[in-house]
């Protein structure tokens, strides 16, 4: 029988395909954790599940505003 892992974290990927969020849940209250999630799926991000207990990722900044701009 497999044992299903817990996250460890997770990784936010925007619209425009920057990841630009990350959120380690053993650093993290439960409570502040929930809110950052819930806020990161609201602005449609995409939740990439972290299982290591050490990882790392370069974060970039949105280009949303930046994508719009350019097709006006």
């Amino acid at each position: 029988m497999i044992t299903k892992r817990k996250p460890t974290g997770y990784l936010a990927t925007c619209q425009c395909d920057e990841t630009i969020g990350a959120i380690d849940l053993n650093r993290t209250s439960r409570k502040e954790a929930s809110n950052i999630l819930g806020q990161w799926v609201a602005n449609g991000c995409t939740l990439t599940p972290r299982f290591n207990e050490t990882w790392s990722i370069s974060l970039g900044v949105c280009r949303c505003s930046r994508l719009a701009e350019d097709e006006s």
